[in-house]
């Protein structure tokens, strides 16, 4: 799970493991310079991410993950990652992360950097440490045609103090849109979504959301504890945002396999009182941001 706060211009990033099979967990996300880590043996290096519909525009996290011979993880934050074509995938300044196996102790650090898809075709990434190494092939398609099959009822955010057991500042901004299958046939799912506010965003959001023939639901829940949701804005100190729009690019699969978007401006309902939010079936957010 991964919680996008905005306070002012600043996100605020908390980042967990993306390899199932990592042992470990997260110990915290920081800009550390690269240190000497051992040595993985030949094809011990694995990148890690999503490929699934990646669209124009669209950012990913991509984790480098090593093993040394016993099988245990070994730092990757001296790890060189390459692009076989920054013209279609560009590679962004990311993250090392700390991990940490509570089992053993073990402690060890990861490269994540984040790809930024900028023009349709294909492109590699390559990761490569002490001589060991792996790639990932991306296919990246254009931005979508506009949806004729989803429609957007309503999309607002709402503005509103945070409730806590402490006297907190917190003032919450959270964006509920609304969309509706118009068709009689055909399951349509929703894949991704971005809510910007001014220069603030979420990130391009990917899931999975499902809408049958003619429903009307909501797209993202509103977590009970504030910060497991992702797709929301926070000003820490709580000074207003002095927007008064906000926007949202949704992307889909149609019944017949082709992507689409839905885009969508709302107004900001200023200081509701009790706001009637969405609410999460689950502990947290089912939205993965980038």
């Amino acid at each position: 799970m991964r919680c996008n706060v905005a306070h002012a211009a600043l996100v605020v990033a908390f980042i967990t493991p993306v390899g199932c099979d990592s042992p470990g967990t997260v110990a915290g996300v920081q800009r550390i310079p690269p240190q000497p880590s051992a040595v993985p043996s030949a094809g011990a290096v694995q990148l890690v991410t999503d490929t699934v519909g990646i669209i124009v525009g669209e950012a990913r996290r991509v984790t480098v993950q090593a093993h040394d011979p016993s099988g245990a993880s070994v730092s990757t934050d001296a790890a060189s990652v390459r692009s076989s074509d920054p013209s279609v995938v560009t590679i962004a300044d990311g993250d090392i992360v700390p991990m940490l196996d509570p089992r053993t102790g073990r402690t060890w650090r990861e490269l994540a950097p984040i790809l930024r898809f900028v023009a349709p075709g294909i492109a590699t990434i390559y990761a490569t440490l002490n001589g060991a190494s792996d790639s990932i092939r991306f296919v990246v398609r254009p931005i979508p045609r506009a949806s004729t099959t989803m429609v957007v009822d309503s999309f607002t955010v709402v503005e509103y103090r945070a409730q806590c057991s402490w006297a907190c500042p917190y003032l919450v901004y959270a964006p509920l849109l609304i969309l509706r299958n118009s068709t009689s046939h055909g399951n349509v799912e929703v894949i991704s979504v971005e809510f910007t506010l001014g220069a603030r965003t979420t990130g391009v959001c990917r899931g999975s959301r499902t809408y049958t023939p003619g429903l009307s639901a909501h797209l993202n829940w509103i977590a009970d504890y504030l910060w497991s949701n992702d797709l929301i804005f926070v000003s820490v100190d709580g000074q207003p945002f002095p927007e008064t729009t906000a926007t949202a690019h949704v992307i889909a699969r149609e019944v017949d396999g082709s992507y689409t978007r839905v885009d969508a401006t709302g107004s900001i309902q200023r200081m509701v009182s009790n706001p009637q939010l969405p609410t999460s079936p689950s502990s947290g957010s089912d939205w993965s941001c980038s």
